[in-house]
């Protein structure tokens, strides 16, 4: 069984916007599987299932945000800290394997900016994730520009850099990062994307 909890506020005024929320999710007994075999604990037989272990969750947190709009552009800012325990002690990525993994903090700055005489759009984000525990700090930086053509209402051309300082990190969602025999995932490095969108 799950019980899920939000309350949030949001206010604006003027262009500005402030907004938070608390949340609470309690999972009790949730069945996650167990990979175990191993020389001391054998398969039973070729290709068996895993065994299930019954763990109880909670994931609690907020989040905080401010930003500002006017004519042709918009900036924002998010910042969100997420606590994760499994059986009554903090989660790391293998205890919530298949659950949750811890999150931290995670700060998000977004703005982007219309040029209406040319119907295009500049912006980006950065994501910021802080330190937290044994986790890593990392910075990512994404940049886009999007194109809507006059002659052309139904179309939208869009350019981006993902991870344009070509940071070398894992999302706080990756397993293993507080082992030292595993390597984790690591997420994409710059990466270059064009796309076209058409609406009917």
């Amino acid at each position: 069984t799950a019980n899920n909890y939000l309350v949030g506020l949001e206010a604006e005024h003027n262009g500005f916007t402030a907004e938070a929320s608390l949340f609470r999710t309690d999972i009790d007994d949730a069945r996650v599987p167990l990979y175990n075999y191993n020389a001391s604990n054998p398969a039973p037989f070729p290709g068996a299932l895993p065994t299930l272990r019954s763990r109880n969750l909670t994931s609690t947190g907020f989040e905080i945000g401010a930003g500002y709009e006017w004519t042709s552009s918009y900036v924002k800012v998010k910042y969100a800290h997420i606590d994760v325990e499994v059986n009554g002690s903090p989660a790391d990525s293998d205890s919530g394997n298949y659950l949750a993994t811890p999150g931290g903090d995670i700060i998000t700055l977004t703005a982007a900016h219309t040029f209406d005489q040319w119907n295009l759009t500049v912006g980006g984000d950065i994501e910021i994730a802080p330190q937290y525990e044994v986790y890593k700090s990392y910075e990512v930086v994404n940049l886009f520009t999007e194109w809507k053509p006059e002659q052309l209402q139904n179309f939208t051309f869009r350019a981006e850099v993902k991870n344009l300082l070509d940071e070398s990190y894992s999302d706080r969602a990756t397993y293993g990062q507080e082992f030292g025999n595993v390597t984790p995932l690591y997420e994409p490095g710059r990466s270059f994307l064009i796309t076209a969108k058409a609406t009917f």
